[in-house]
């Protein structure tokens, strides 16, 4: 680690963080403890991260467990059989997973769903095509192929004798 703390702060680089740390537990040798004590003087971010950690190192060590009860381990075992014979349904897991699906998830998503089903809805009504219903009744004309083809083949020849008339009436009479 960096001895030369005057030029570094050890809260600004990740390599030295460590060392205020080790500071605080007591795991520095003379030379590092005593650059380090020397930059404390200086840096008042250093000196309060110092005190913050030996606030910490205080609390922890007048922090005293609960004492574990006699039958912990048994009431541990119990529990933890009564979790492997619970049906898969039951599983802590699967409580989990389902409690995700709860209504207050789907309320925005039901929300959104019918949003965008009354949007499609209008759509497909706005741009379907009218059918038109021709009667089914015998009134019903049917024009068989042969009729059709006759029908065409009349008005051609109307069509050649407007044009034989035509060309005839434009020309003179020769007296």
């Amino acid at each position: 680690m960096n001895t030369n703390l005057e030029l570094c702060c050890p809260l600004k680089s990740e390599e030295t963080m460590g060392m205020l740390l080790d500071y605080t537990a007591g795991k520095l040798d003379a030379p590092q403890t005593a650059a380090l004590e020397g930059h404390m003087a200086l840096c008042m971010d250093c000196c309060e991260f110092h005190s913050a950690q030996d606030a910490v190192w205080a609390a922890l060590d007048c922090w005293e467990a609960a004492p574990v009860s006699m039958d912990f381990n048994h009431r541990l075992w119990q529990k933890i059989d009564a979790e492997k014979a619970a049906p898969w349904y039951s599983k802590a897991g699967l409580r989990n997973l389902f409690a995700q699906f709860s209504p207050s998830v789907w309320k925005p998503a039901a929300s959104l769903a019918a949003a965008v089903l009354l949007v499609t809805a209008g759509f497909v009504l706005d741009h379907t095509t009218p059918h038109v219903n021709v009667p089914s009744n015998s009134d019903t004309l049917s024009v068989s192929l042969a009729e059709a083809d006759q029908l065409a083949q009349t008005l051609s020849d109307i069509q050649l004798l407007h044009q034989m008339e035509a060309a005839g009436a434009e020309t003179p009479e020769v007296e």
